[in-house]
């Protein structure tokens, strides 16, 4: 049974990845023509200072970062 607290920590939570992923700064890695990347990502990174690009990593690259970072 969950307390008062576990139920607000869920909830704030919830409301803090809803407010993620409305900020428009994730998604693949893509470029132009040209071989520059995105505009739309450009855009987003400087309006929000970061981009987090999905499946840019296989999951062996993945898991040996995450071992790496296990220390």
């Amino acid at each position: 049974m969950k307390t008062s607290v576990e139920d607000t920590m869920d909830a704030y939570v919830r409301e803090g990845e809803e407010m993620a992923f409305a900020l428009g700064n994730r998604g693949a890695i893509k470029f132009n023509a040209d071989g520059t990347l995105d505009e739309d990502i450009v855009e987003a990174y400087w309006r929000v200072g970061f981009y987090v690009f999905e499946g840019a990593l296989g999951d062996e690259e993945l898991a040996d970062l995450q071992a790496g970072a296990a220390y």
